[in-house]
């Protein structure tokens, strides 16, 4: 029942794609999600074989036991957040314990807890939590995996009502859901919604491997949401069945972490679970394994969905067994191992003539718990076999010759960098992590990880980790049992499948290939990045502010705005921006080089250094994060590091500031993606969809028209160069923000020497005033070809809007309860969706606008009545004064948001400037407290036209004749 949906207060900040020197996460290939998966440990599921021995003794704040019936509880008292708390329900038992008769009902059970138990008739549960100021989905929600239930609430705890009753609300779940007849009927819609809304050709793709991988299995036939025909018949007596039992105290557990007494919570847990008994005759829960094979399967799908011919080959092998320090050392092998043989294959990826689109080596856990070590590779348009053999061959050559020692020593240094990284950021230990950390120790049997031991660990096996281990590890690619290949080949003229001998061909020639070591050029010192520093500017101006906010005037023009924050002890983020962006050169050099100055000059690196040399160099440094954008209407530049490397991250952004380069041969590869994305974009409905919508809500705008339109051709590199110049040439007009764990006198000198130095020359710009706005009136457009089972509708309502806190408020506030109005009518009333979306916007740049954008997936054949029917919702909140129940919880809930906002001083500061007024004003607790059911009927009435606004539609199918 997974409905994620949070609470956005929005700062009109808008988060633009730009030049990210560090910070990015591994490059995503296309291999299918399911079989790429890197995990940073042996073949997959090693470190959560690294736990500890019982942590509840080592943890005396926790108070933890087990009833006389067997159900176990872990309760602490913690104030962070202050005033909520974090509950959970486990019972451990999924869809494995599903008789043939009951197929998705682990499932469906979970469904009926939110539609009525004893004491909290039909939709009560939910009622409540969103009348105290929590959020169906987000706060109140449950999952079901193949071998456990879980149900969660978040509360707040100022009032012990709320507590009680949230721990009511548990006791309920676990012995009294009431399965109503009429509530399962109804119930079988929104479980067959969620079931389409999973359903389309990519998942029928991964479910045809996912069947090759768990043939003969439990788990391929018990997947937990069922089948359509399980749901659509399910009866109020299997569910029955199967909660009376599963659902028993021996097999329960009871979380609390908040802060709230945790004295009173165990007398309340006590007294209220004690009573439930255990069945007389208790069915035992199995063990399910998936069967090995001895040979080589092979899965193969042809399918005009597939765009690139890709081959995922796996090993698979037991759950490792063994001393905990024997396998932390095995699992920092395989890490050692898989981030060279990854980078490798990034670097090939990257290279004009790559042999393959991206490659990887990996590890995924199966579904029993035994381990896949997986090679992915993603070809060109035509056999895979050569892009293959290209992977298997730079594998074997870390299995004949080790690690080059300049790429042995680099890793391993980057590794340990990780490590004191992460024992520099400040790690809140927050009720919810808590919670998480004790459900593990439930499910793991009273033990759990721990992250400090296992950090100290790894610091001291890295740096006794041999090239022989690495080469080891690297040899398992030769195993010969329990092989898979899975293909996925374009249905495209041409384009083959290649044969088994082929596959197995390939892999058995490997080792006749003669191949030489991989070299790697000793890299650079960071330190010297620019060789000197600069001849530093002044601070004319320290003005000091409410809030402990400083204002530095800088001689260039420049104004710094500082607050330390104490949370971040060592850890300092700069952030500097200015009205501007690539609009200011269109004119000049046309929209794609300005659009694409990112890309260009990001990946192209600066000064005398790669883009590649440049990320393995920072990988070394405490440096989190660097990036400087160029997006339509501003610039920006963004430092995040501790403050013992935070001048070579400055060093850093001056370096791409004074001396950006362009890699022609980078940039040669990017057309050539440019041809290939253009042309998967067209090629599917949800492409055209996608450009549907663009173009519509522009109003065809030739900016639009251009970018849709461009070619490979369009890029320009040396045009692109020039608009990066141009923005970053005179900054005299920048707001810079620090925030974090600094010292004054220590920041005085970096600011003089790395921002006062800026250049600046007294510009100061205002927004372009680019428009780009839809036409007035109603729009209906439509798309066929989609490949999913479901129909998805997006009905947009936007329009010009007031400067003011309170306008962005009134829309987040009418946002959410359309969310909740609408989850009641077409989820619960009409049982036509599984989660109605909501999403809204409010901006000041270049002008004040708005948008609100109602969006869910539906049958088909119902989309225009639940259209229909959501516009009537509409038209009844602005004629009728909604339930203060409901506005009431939204008004608790966004004085939580601006509550739990107000220590980050980074975003507070940013308000200041987007704003324009003073912090202390940014939060206007009053205005919100006043809000009121008239509040919801005008925000209504001003912001939902009902004579404009824009419905697309994309359908399966063919367009109908």
């Amino acid at each position: 029942m997974k409905i994620i949906n949070k609470l956005s207060l929005g700062l009109g900040i808008a988060c633009s794609a730009g030049i990210l020197v560090a910070g990015t996460t591994p490059e995503k290939g296309l291999i299918p999600a399911f079989s790429h998966s890197l995990v940073n440990n042996l073949i997959g599921g090693y470190v959560d074989s690294l736990i500890t021995d019982s942590a509840a003794k080592k943890d005396t704040a926790l108070r933890t036991g087990t009833l006389k019936n067997g159900l176990t509880y872990y309760i602490k008292s913690h104030d962070s957040p202050k005033k909520e708390a974090k509950l959970k329900l486990i019972v451990m038992a999924g869809s494995l314990q599903e008789d043939d008769d009951q197929l998705g009902y682990a499932h469906f059970v979970e469904h009926m807890a939110f539609n009525g138990t004893k004491n909290f008739h039909k939709r009560e549960i939910i009622e409540y939590v969103e009348s105290i100021g929590l959020k169906f989905g987000a706060d109140v929600n449950a999952y079901t995996t193949f071998d456990r239930t879980v149900y969660e609430l978040t509360v707040p705890t100022d009032k012990a009502e709320y507590v009680s009753t949230a721990i009511k609300i548990l006791s309920e779940w676990a012995g009294h859901i009431d399965f109503d007849s009429l509530d399962v009927v109804d119930e079988r819609g929104v479980i067959t919604e969620e079931w389409r809304a999973r359903k389309s050709k990519q998942g029928d793709l991964m479910e045809h491997h996912n069947a090759a991988l768990n043939s003969g299995s439990r788990f391929q036939e018990r997947m937990p949401i069922g089948t359509p025909q399980s749901i659509a018949n399910a009866q109020s007596a299997g569910l029955k069945r199967f909660y009376r039992d599963w659902y028993r105290p021996n097999l329960m557990a009871v979380v609390f972490v908040g802060d709230y007494s945790s004295e009173i919570v165990e007398s309340e847990v006590k007294t209220l679970f004690s009573g439930f008994k255990n069945p007389a005759s208790e069915r035992k829960i199995e063990k399910y394994s998936i069967p090995y094979v001895d040979s080589t399967v092979v899965s193969v799908i042809r399918d005009s969905m597939v765009n690139f011919p890709s081959v995922n080959y796996m090993i698979r092998f037991p759950k490792m067994e063994g001393a905990q320090d024997k396998l932390a050392r095995e699992a920092i092998v395989f890490s050692i191992f898989s981030a060279a043989i990854n980078q490798r294959l990034g670097k090939l990826a990257r290279s004009l003539h790559a042999p393959f689109r991206s490659a990887s080596v990996g590890g995924r856990s199966a579904l029993d718990g035994s381990v896949y070590l997986t090679f992915g590779v993603v070809g060109r348009q035509q056999s895979p076999l050569n892009s293959l053999e290209t992977l298997m061959s730079e594998v074997d050559k870390v299995a004949r010759f080790g690690l080059d020692s300049v790429e042995f020593n680099r890793i391993k240094t980057s590794m340990l960098t990780a490590i004191e990284k992460s024992s520099k950021t400040p790690v809140e230990h927050n009720s919810n992590s808590l919670a998480s950390l004790y459900s593990s120790m439930f499910f793991n049997q009273g033990k759990t990880q721990n992250s400090d031991t296992l950090s100290h660990k790894r610091k001291d096996l890295i740096p006794t980790i041999t090239q022989e281990e690495i080469k080891q590890v690297a040899s398992l690619w030769k195993h010969k049992e329990n092989r898979y290949f899975l293909l996925s080949i374009p249905d495209a003229h041409g384009v083959t499948v290649p044969e088994t001998e082929s596959l197995l061909s390939v892999i058995e020639g490997i080792e006749q290939i003669p191949l030489t070591a991989y070299v790697e050029e000793a890299e650079e010192e960071v330190g010297e990045f620019v060789g000197v520093v600069p001849e530093p500017g002044d601070i004319l101006e320290k003005i000091e502010h409410s809030d402990s906010i400083q204002e530095w005037k800088l001689s260039n023009g420049i104004t710094v705005w500082l607050r330390q924050q104490p949370l971040a002890k060592e850890i300092v983020q700069i952030y500097g921006q200015s009205k501007g962006g690539y609009y200011k050169n269109v004119d000049k050099v046309g929209l794609i080089p300005s659009l694409t100055v990112g890309q260009t000059i990001g990946a192209s690196g600066a000064g005398r250094f790669t883009a590649e040399q440049l990320r393995k160099m920072i990988g070394t440094r405490d440096i989190y994060s660097l990036s400087l954008n160029i997006d339509a209407y501003e610039e920006t530049v963004n430092v995040l590091a501790t403050n013992s490397d935070l001048e070579t991250g400055l060093q850093l952004m001056r370096l791409y500031l004074k001396e950006p380069r362009i890699d022609t041969a980078f940039l040669e590869k990017e057309k050539a993606r440019a041809i290939e994305a253009a042309a998967e974009r067209i090629s599917t409905a949800e492409g055209r969809f996608h450009d549907t919508v663009s173009l519509s809500m522009s109003n065809y705008h030739p900016y639009t028209i251009s970018r849709m339109s461009a070619t490979a051709d369009s890029l320009n590199p040396e045009a692109s160069l020039e608009v990066f110049k141009d923005r970053f040439s005179d900054m005299s007009d920048f707001d810079f923000i620090i925030t974090g764990g600094f010292n004054y006198a220590v920041m005085d000198t970096i600011v003089r020497n790395y921002i006062a130095s800026l250049p600046g020359g007294g510009r100061k710009e205002e927004y372009s005033n680019i428009r780009i706005l839809p036409p007035v009136g109603t729009i209906s457009k439509r798309v066929y070809g989609a490949n999913s089972a479901s129909a998805m509708s997006i009905i947009n309502f936007s329009g010009d809007a007031e400067f003011s806190r309170e306008t962005s408020w009134e829309i987040t506030l009418l946002a959410e309860l359309i969310r909740t109005r609408l989850t009641q009518v077409l989820r619960e009333d009409m049982g036509g969706v599984y989660s109605p979306g909501v999403r809204s916007a409010y901006s000041t740049v270049p002008s004040p606008r708005y948008s609100i954008e109602i969006s869910f997936a539906s049958d088909p054949d119902r989309a225009d009545e639940l259209v229909k029917a959501t516009m009537d919702a509409l038209h009844n909140l602005q004629d009728s004064l909604m339930s203060d129940m409901y506005v009431g919880g939204v008004r608790a809930l966004m004085l939580s948001s601006l509550e739990q906002g107000k220590h980050d001083w980074m975003t507070r500061l940013r308000s200041r400037l987007y704003w324009g007024y003073p912090t202390s004003e940014i939060n206007n607790y009053e205005w919100i407290e006043k809000i009121n059911p008239e509040t919801v009927r005008t925000a209504a009435r001003k912001f939902i036209d009902l004579k404009n606004y824009k419905l697309f539609q994309l359908f399966p199918g063919e367009e109908p004749k």
